[in-house]
């Protein structure tokens, strides 16, 4: 449930940041989490803290530039052949 959690904490499926990447990151952070539990919630805050930064300097995918993918045609249906 934690992983799924920080997934999502990092933006939504088409903000276009990899999930696999997201889903490492929060991996790492998860035993960081797990001690800090023991400690109160202003230790679990701070843990939370680093991971939402961590997440935000995740580069986003680069668009595609001769078919694009589902993310791009949602965003802009005008893409589609």
């Amino acid at each position: 449930m934690v992983l799924h959690w920080g997934t999502w904490l990092g933006g939504g499926p088409l903000n276009g940041v990899s999930l696999w990447k997201r889903m490492c990151a929060v991996q790492d952070f998860a035993r960081s989490l797990q001690d800090r539990l023991e400690e109160g919630l202003q230790a679990v805050t701070q843990v939370l803290a680093q991971l939402a930064r961590h997440l935000a300097r995740i580069r986003p995918q680069p668009n595609k530039q001769k078919k694009a993918s589902t993310r791009q045609l949602l965003l802009n249906p005008r893409l589609a052949p």
